[in-house]
C-alpha cells in the first residue's frame, strides 16, 4: 500500500484488486459511450505488464515550502502539493528524481508544473518544466536528466512499433503506459488492415 494513498490526488483505485480495476475502468468507457449515443460491439481490456510503477510519464507540481523546493502530486481537492517519498503507478526512475528533490531541501523559491517522462527507446528520463530557465535545479539534476526542456521548446520524443515511428511532444497527450500505448497502436493497426482486406 501506498503511504500517500487517499491523501494524493494522483490515484484513487489501490484499494481495488488489479483485476477489479479494469472491470470497473471498462464499465466507465461503455457507460460514457452508452451516454454519448456510441454504439459499441465488445470492449477489450489491455492488461498493464507490470501492473505497478507502469506509468512513463507524470505531470507533478514543485512548490516552495518550509523553506525548501519540495516535488509531487497535487492532494485530492487541492492545489496543494504532496511531498511523495514513494508511488506505486509512476515508472520507479520518476520517483527516484522526485524523492531525491524532496530530500535535497534546494532553496528555489518557486511554484512551477513539470511533466517527466521516461524515454521508451533508452530508458532516459527528460523533464518539461512549464517555467522560465532554473539554472540551481538544472544543476542539481544534471546526472539523472537527460534533457531539461522550458515551456517555449519543442522536442519531439518517438517509438517504433512494427518499423513506424510515432513522434510526440512531452506535453502532448499519449498513453502513460508505453506498453498499452503499442498494444493500442497495434490493435488499431490490425483492425485496418483486416477492414481493409474484408
Amino acid at each position: 500500500n501506498c503511504k500517500h494513498y487517499q491523501i494524493c490526488g494522483g490515484c484513487n483505485l489501490l484499494h481495488i484488486e488489479y483485476q477489479k480495476q479494469l472491470q470497473y475502468k471498462k464499465e466507465m468507457v461503455m457507460f460514457m459511450l452508452k451516454r454519448a449515443g456510441i454504439t459499441f460491439q465488445e470492449i477489450e481490456s489491455i492488461e498493464s505488464d507490470p501492473n505497478i510503477n507502469y506509468r512513463f510519464k507524470a505531470k507533478v507540481f514543485f512548490e516552495y515550502r518550509d523553506g525548501a523546493l519540495i516535488c509531487g502530486f497535487n492532494e485530492k481537492n487541492s492545489n496543494d502539493t504532496v511531498k511523495i517519498e514513494e508511488c506505486h503507478i509512476v515508472h520507479k526512475k520518476i520517483i527516484d528524481v522526485i524523492t531525491k528533490i524532496n530530500k535535497a531541501g534546494l532553496n528555489i523559491k518557486k511554484r512551477f508544473i513539470g511533466v517527466f517522462l521516461v524515454n521508451q527507446r533508452n530508458r532516459a528520463l527528460a523533464l518539461k518544466l512549464f517555467s522560465d530557465k532554473i539554472p540551481q535545479l538544472e544543476e542539481f539534476l544534471k546526472d539523472d536528466i537527460e534533457q531539461i526542456i522550458y515551456k517555449s521548446q519543442k522536442k519531439p520524443y518517438s517509438y517504433k512499433i512494427d518499423d513506424i515511428s510515432f513522434f510526440y511532444n512531452i506535453d502532448a497527450f499519449i498513453q502513460s503506459n508505453i506498453q498499452n500505448n503499442e498494444n493500442m497502436v497495434k490493435f488499431i493497426s490490425n483492425y485496418f488492415q483486416n477492414t481493409k482486406n474484408n
